[in-house]
């Protein structure tokens, strides 16, 4: 195991769904903290308020594809018992989650973002990658 996958494996949380009634069901997402700088700037500087739905999302969703390493989710259309690809592997598999689990999820993502401080721009960075 390289070091970063060794960083990233200290790095992680698992949460559940059984408050939705499914224990079945968990997700093991890296700490917010270990963002790249450039999503942070890019992403998690937003001011909340001003944000619409689809930014909302689409913030959410990005968030999802970097931090989700594992879960135990299965695609409600199929109702089989094997799990859905991560989003990292296939973004698509977020518009099958019923918007509960996305708020759930969103909601997860909010208090471990308060946690952190996202960097400050410098006359140097690029708004490009």
């Amino acid at each position: 195991m390289g070091v970063w996958a060794k960083y990233f494996a200290n790095k992680t949380k698992t949460f559940n769904f059984d408050d939705l009634g499914i224990p079945d069901f968990w997700i093991i997402m890296r700490s917010v903290d270990t963002i790249s700088v450039g999503m942070a700037k890019e992403k998690m500087g937003m001011d909340e308020d001003e944000l619409t739905n689809e930014e909302t999302f689409e913030i959410s969703s990005a968030l999802m594809c970097q931090l989700i390493v594992d879960w135990n989710i299965t695609d409600p259309e199929k109702d089989d018992d094997k799990p859905m690809p991560l989003p990292s592997q296939d973004p698509s598999v977020i518009d099958k989650l019923p918007t509960e689990f996305l708020g759930k999820i969103s909601e997860w993502l909010k208090q471990e973002a308060k946690t952190i401080d996202v960097p400050p721009e410098s006359e140097n960075s690029s708004s490009t990658p």
